[in-house]
């Protein structure tokens, strides 16, 4: 178990071929493509490239921030999950499935963020108080690459609202992800409009770094604006509360 102080001042610090463009068809003979062997999966995307290394496990992790426990989703989250993500702010920013049904909390628990933790391209946390157990907040590191580069993600339960629990929780993520996983660049991003992301990812340090054009999908399959900013390692920490 990792345990991080609340002092906000400590820090721990697929790829194609590429044509040849201007060459006779003469002048390159492309190697052939064989199918995969029989029993082989054909969608390997962390094999090792020129581009980049292969994609590593990233081990489970439990951090403790303070009144804050973060860890690794259980099955016995399942129906906290589901109650949670039924308050319509959730799926309005997000981009889980709307109407979120039961079936959904399940997969997301049981398949997806094993899976993410396993390939190496994520670490989902359940934020739950630490003395209770009670569920706050879902954080997570998406999108990891090979290059060093991860999108941060977070919901709140309507009862954790307005105390702190998602910017607590994502200082202690975004530290955690510099530091033990040497992480190059944590970008966020939220369709504009979205007031509370935006003033967690300024209360966390992320620089706003413009707008994107119909670069989110979120409930319900909407395409929308959203802001984007980013965190380095070398940003210097968050101010306190």
């Amino acid at each position: 178990m990792l345990t991080l102080p609340n002092d906000r001042e400590h820090r721990l610090v697929p790829a194609g071929r590429v044509p040849i463009h201007g060459c006779p068809p003469t002048a390159r003979r492309l190697p052939e493509v064989r199918p995969p062997a029989a029993g082989r999966n054909r969608y390997r995307p962390w094999r090792r490239t020129r581009y980049n290394r292969r994609m590593r496990p990233v081990e489970p992790t439990e951090i403790t921030a303070g009144r804050l426990h973060l860890r690794p989703w259980r099955i016995y989250d399942t129906e906290a999950v589901y109650k949670a993500c039924q308050d319509p702010e959730i799926p309005r920013w997000t981009q889980i499935p709307t109407p979120y049904e039961r079936r959904h909390a399940e997969d997301f628990i049981t398949r997806q963020t094993p899976a993410a933790w396993a390939d190496g391209t994520g670490a989902y946390f359940a934020v739950v108080d630490a003395t209770t157990e009670v569920l706050l907040a879902s954080v997570a590191l998406m999108e990891i690459t090979p290059a060093g580069d991860a999108e941060i993600g977070y919901w709140c339960a309507v009862a954790a609202r307005g105390q702190g629990v998602v910017s607590q929780a994502v200082t202690a993520v975004t530290r955690w992800g510099f530091g033990a996983q040497g992480l190059a660049r944590i970008e966020w991003r939220a369709a504009v409009g979205n007031l509370a992301s935006l003033r967690v990812a300024r209360k966390t340090g992320f620089t706003l770094e413009g707008i994107q054009r119909a670069a989110l999908v979120v409930g319900g399959g909407q395409r929308v604006d959203c802001w984007a900013g980013s965190r380095l390692p070398t940003d210097p920490p968050p101010p306190p509360d």
